[in-house]
């Protein structure tokens, strides 16, 4: 295996020159053994005390390199929703028929924007199924609008991700605005910002991206950049890792949304989850922190902020799957004075080959034996059900079937799993299965 080329630049702000040389050497060992390991591809931005300390590419991209960043996208929506509301023109608390009339005499009208925001519409996660992108990728918002109406909405109003609320609120941000969700995305957040690697993906745009890979046990996908309208809210859009870290000192510093607005975002998690940190063995180090993660089709994001040590971690990779979660964790603990070991195999990998090999057994009990060692690189149900979602998109159902099913085993509460292995035997033409499988863990 080759060893990607990668290069590190840091500026000295209020971070001592010591200081500085200490993470430099810290964060360029961490970002090298992921690396190694194939374990990560991509760009990284580590900024502490408003200043940039850090900035890692694999492959020599600037810090302006263009990446999809998935459902990172639902932070943007949600403080268009949050400036509305500010202006008094939604009420979080109303139906969304209230704005969109053509949702009146349906199901869909009569949720509202908090249940929305809160994931917790009755919503299912999507309202275009995987087999369907290719012939959405242009869809104009009346499509949209016109799919949106009939999708079916669940009286259990319990938490469940949902891609299709974020959709929703694109459409009840474009119904107010009376533009498209892509120019009042520009004229209220891209342009006062000056995020200029910032925006809807567009096929105007398409040849400014860098292009996202699959890799598939050791082969690398290169996948073509393709507009995605049917992800408008949630999705289709792009960022830099520095657009992203001026994007969260814009949040905290209250530049777009009112910083009693950007409270309740972090209070009722719309558009980003909040978490504590506490770790005895980093010196003491605690606080609150929020992140939010991202998944495209090549591509893999996140953003996460530490506001008790204004540490903000952003992280863009083009290669999926991707240990994502693990580098930003392991970087903000470097920070934070946390040392912890360095990746030295790459699990998820193997649990991939073992699966599609038809050694469940192996990968379960290999996973066992990870989880009560409490290793800190065991994958997420996330990145799991990302490696499924690979071999779904490419088309080898029989593989994608059996990772969602290891998937389900070792991680049976993540909900998302259900849904992708119901998603995966519908696909397979198992739909007694996949009915089976919705019934019982999903309603």
């Amino acid at each position: 295996m080759s060893l990607m080329k990668y290069y590190f630049l840091f500026l000295i702000g209020s971070v001592s020159p010591t200081k500085a040389s200490e993470l430099h050497d810290k964060l360029t060992k961490i970002t090298n053994a992921y690396i190694e390991q194939d374990m990560f591809q991509g760009n990284v931005l580590v900024a502490i005390d408003q200043q940039v300390v850090a900035f890692v590419s694999s492959a020599k991209l600037p810090q302006s390199a263009r990446f999809e960043i998935g459902s990172i996208a639902k932070q943007f929506t949600t403080a268009l929703m949050y400036l509305l509301k500010e202006k008094r023109l939604v009420d979080f608390n109303q139906p969304i028929s209230g704005y969109i009339k053509e949702f009146s005499d349906y199901p869909v009208g009569s949720v509202t924007i908090q249940e929305l925001l809160e994931h917790r519409s009755g919503l299912p996660r999507d309202f275009v199924t995987l087999a369907e992108r290719d012939i959405t990728r242009d869809l104009t918002s009346l499509q949209r609008l016109k799919r949106l109406k009939h999708i079916s909405v669940s009286q259990t109003k319990t938490k469940r991700y949902s891609n299709a609320g974020f959709a929703l609120l694109s459409l009840v941000i474009e119904a107010v605005a009376q533009k498209p969700f892509a120019q009042v995305l520009e004229s209220k957040i891209t342009k006062p910002l000056a995020l200029s690697d910032t925006g809807v993906i567009s096929r105007q745009n398409l040849r400014s991206l860098v292009q996202g890979t699959n890799r598939l046990n050791d082969q690398l996908v290169i996948l073509p950049s393709a507009p995605q309208n049917y992800a408008i809210g949630h999705g289709a859009m792009y960022s830099s890792v520095f657009d992203l870290y001026q994007w969260q000192r814009a949040l905290i510093k209250g530049e777009i949304v009112s910083k009693k607005s950007f409270a309740q975002m972090i209070e009722h998690n719309h558009g980003l989850f909040k978490y504590s940190y506490n770790w005895p063995s980093n010196k003491g180090a605690n606080g609150r922190a929020i992140t939010h993660g991202g998944s495209n089709e090549g591509f893999v994001a996140n953003v996460s902020t530490y506001l008790n040590h204004e540490l903000i971690v952003v992280i863009l990779s083009n290669e999926k799957p991707a240990y994502v979660s693990a580098l930003y964790n392991q970087l903000a603990n470097a920070v934070l004075g946390m040392d912890e070991p360095l990746p030295y195999e790459n699990l998820l990998k193997q649990f991939t080959q073992q699966v599609i090999s038809k050694e469940m057994s192996n990968a379960l009990a290999v996973f066992r034996a990870a989880q009560s060692a409490q290793r800190w690189d065991l994958p997420s149900a996330v990145q799991l059900n990302q490696s499924g979602y690979l071999y779904l998109t490419h088309g080898r159902l029989a593989e994608a079937e059996a990772l969602f099913s290891f998937l389900t085993q070792v991680y049976p509460d993540y909900k998302n799993g259900w849904d992708s292995y119901a998603e995966a035997l519908t696909a397979n033409n198992k739909p007694k299965e996949a009915k089976k499988i919705r019934t019982q863990y999903l309603h």
